[in-house]
C-alpha cells in the first residue's frame, strides 16, 4: 500500500512539473526572392537597431550558418498597493535565416525585481517564466494574491515586449538593405 502511494504522488508530483512551459514565442516567415545573405545582412542591422549595444547582446554571430543569437533584457516598473519596485526580464532572441525565409524564436524569459527601494521585500522574483503561474512563497490569500498580480502582469508586459520586437523584425525583413555608395 505504501508502494502505491508513493508511486501515485510521484506520478501526481512528476506530472504537474511537467505541465509547466516555459514562454516562448516562434515563427518561419518566408520572404520572396531574398537571399540567405541578405537576409542575414537585415537581422544584424535589426540586432544593431533594436539593442543600444548590439555587441554586448549578441551572443552567437554565424554568417556562413545563417544564425544570430542575443540576450536581451527589458525593464518595467511594478505597482502593488502603495509599493513600487523595478523589474527586469532577461530573455534570449535568436534569428536564423535561409534562402526565402527566416525563423525567429524569441524564449528563456527569466524575471527580476530589484528590492533596494523597497523596504518591506514585496519585490517577487518570478525566476524562469512559465504558462503557469508560480507557488506564493507563503500559504496564505495574501501571498496568493500578490504572485498572481505581480505573475500577470510580467507575462503582459513580455507579450507586449514581445509583440513589438516581432513587429520590428518582420518590418526589417521585409525592407531591402540600404547599400551605400561610395559616391557619397
Amino acid at each position: 500500500m505504501k508502494k502505491l502511494l508513493f508511486t501515485v504522488l510521484l506520478i501526481v508530483g512528476f506530472t504537474s512539473v511537467q505541465a509547466q512551459t516555459p514562454i516562448s514565442y516562434s515563427e518561419v516567415v518566408r520572404v520572396e526572392g531574398v537571399s540567405k545573405e541578405g537576409l542575414y545582412q537585415r537581422a544584424r542591422e535589426w540586432f544593431t537597431d533594436t539593442f543600444r549595444s548590439s555587441n554586448d547582446v549578441i551572443q552567437l554571430d554565424d554568417k556562413e550558418n545563417g544564425q544570430i543569437v542575443g540576450k536581451g533584457l527589458f525593464k518595467y516598473v511594478q505597482r502593488y498597493g502603495i509599493f513600487v519596485w523595478d523589474c527586469t526580464i532577461r530573455f534570449t532572441v535568436s534569428v536564423a535565416v535561409k534562402d526565402g525565409r527566416y525563423r525567429y524564436e524569441i524564449n528563456d524569459f527569466e524575471h527580476s525585481a530589484d528590492n533596494a527601494n523597497n523596504r518591506l521585500g514585496l519585490g517577487l522574483n518570478i525566476g524562469v517564466v512559465t504558462n503557469q503561474m508560480p507557488a506564493p512563497p507563503l500559504n496564505n490569500k495574501a501571498a496568493k494574491n500578490h504572485t498572481e498580480k505581480v505573475y500577470n502582469y510580467a507575462v503582459e508586459q513580455i507579450d507586449e515586449q514581445t509583440e513589438g520586437f516581432i513587429a520590428s523584425l518582420k518590418k526589417a525583413m521585409d525592407s531591402p538593405t540600404v547599400v551605400q555608395s561610395e559616391d557619397w
